[in-house]
């Protein structure tokens, strides 16, 4: 078993490894790539990254999460991801992103996912965690056991999902839908897509309904897309 950690405010833990690792890069490219048979992570997008793009990428039969942004805050004095580094304001910083060590501007887009979590229940298609600005527009994610997007906190805002369908998620859990979101924050995001929910009796959608921070598809169904922690008593935010 590979080191796992809290990577913020959530449920969550996290083994900081994937088939594909980034650290440290710009502007990198990930496209008309398949990730097949893996035991854990596909892609792990850690601590400082900028402009990352994965399209076009087929991820099927994953131990763990296809795709996973996480990145870096000066809570402690010391990370195994970032040997060496000690960090004189922790802990009194607390939850501080202002260095910059964590992923900005990703982009995900044209992208299947399915069959993942085989061994790692507490995975999603997409999950993010201090991480701001990211994108995940035009995919398809379905056949996972917890939440298909998971944002796990709301860092930085300025995140937007858009025109995806996913289906079939929370096969191994059932306290919410298809995206899970712990905006414990005061960033925002918007979130735009037309979804599908297996137990909705038809595919129509209602107008946007509001809930703290994010603007989510009302759906007349016994789960909620979004959780949100609380965080209604915050003023509401939408980022164009």
């Amino acid at each position: 078993m590979d080191t796992h950690a809290v990577p913020s405010g959530g449920d969550w833990a996290l083994d900081r490894n994937g088939a594909i690792f980034f650290q440290g890069t710009e502007r990198v490219t990930v496209r008309n790539c398949s990730f097949e048979r893996l035991d854990g992570n596909g892609v792990m997008i850690s601590g400082y990254n900028r402009h990352i793009e994965i399209s076009h990428s087929d991820f099927a039969y994953l131990g763990g999460n296809a795709i996973a942004s996480w990145g870096y805050t000066n809570e402690t004095s010391t990370d195994p991801g970032r040997p060496g580094i000690v960090l004189a304001n922790a802990p009194s910083a607390g939850v501080d992103g202002t260095d910059g060590e964590h992923p900005r501007h990703t982009t995900v887009t044209g992208c299947v996912a399915r069959e993942i979590g085989l061994y790692e229940k507490q995975s999603s298609f997409y999950v993010q965690a201090k991480t701001a600005e990211a994108r995940v527009v035009g995919n398809v994610f379905f056949n996972g056991p917890r939440a298909g997007i998971n944002f796990n906190d709301g860092f930085g805002g300025g995140d937007e999902i858009a025109r995806n369908l996913v289906f079939s998620t929370c096969r191994e859990s059932g306290d919410h839908g298809e995206k899970f979101g712990r905006c414990d924050s005061r960033g925002g995001s918007v979130q735009r897509e037309a979804r599908i929910h297996p137990t909705h009796p038809c595919f129509g959608l209602r107008p946007l309904e509001f809930v703290g921070q994010a603007a989510v598809p009302h759906h007349s169904t016994r789960r909620h897309s979004v959780d949100d922690h609380g965080v209604a008593s915050y003023p509401p935010q939408l980022f164009h």
